[in-house]
């Protein structure tokens, strides 16, 4: 007897955690069908890593809801952390896709002053303090959990402190996460 309401709490739990993710789920699609009304889609977004490639940059970006990545020219002047305005193409989003992060064109954007956050104030102190480009890279990795380039990557890995880099920037995003979970 004691087992089977062992067994019963646990398919309830079990049951519990579906319908919690059934729910994320539509109200994640209902976010999506919102995105996909208009083929031109206009929205705010954050530039959080960028791309170098010979005849474009390719942006990956955090807009209200959703990340993604877009395409831009070589001569565009555009940092990590610049808050622009821009109109992406959604006809070949689709909703597996939205959910996992998409590749779009950008079609035109605009920067955008904001008031920087502390974590930018961060980024921004870093940079005006460092000449070399991997240091700074590899202080916003250490201090404030920003993406690397494969180049420091490739340094990182070969002086074996990779799991240092990846667990140290963990203090700044775990207690953010934990404050949006709670607002939202």
């Amino acid at each position: 007897m004691k087992k089977f309401l062992e067994f019963k709490n646990e398919i309830f739990f079990i049951l519990f955690l579906l319908l919690i993710f059934f729910v994320n789920i539509s109200f994640k699609y209902i976010d999506f069908q919102n995105f996909k009304e208009e083929t031109v889609f206009v929205s705010k977004a954050t530039i959080l890593k960028i791309y170098k490639k010979e005849k474009f940059d390719i942006l990956k970006l955090k807009g209200e809801g959703f990340e993604f990545f877009g395409t831009i020219s070589k001569n565009e002047e555009l940092d990590i952390l610049d808050y622009i305005e821009l109109a992406i193409d959604t006809r070949e989003v689709d909703f597996l896709n939205y959910l996992k992060g998409f590749f779009t064109k950008i079609l035109y954007f605009d920067r955008l002053d904001k008031k920087y956050s502390v974590k930018e104030k961060i980024v921004k102190n870093i940079e005006e303090n460092h000449d070399d480009l991997m240091i700074k890279e590899l202080f916003n990795a250490l201090f404030l959990a920003i993406p690397v380039s494969s180049e420091l990557r490739d340094v990182i890995t070969a002086y074996r402190v990779a799991h240092v880099v990846a667990l140290s920037g963990f203090h700044w995003n775990d207690p953010k996460s934990v404050d949006t979970f709670l607002i939202s």
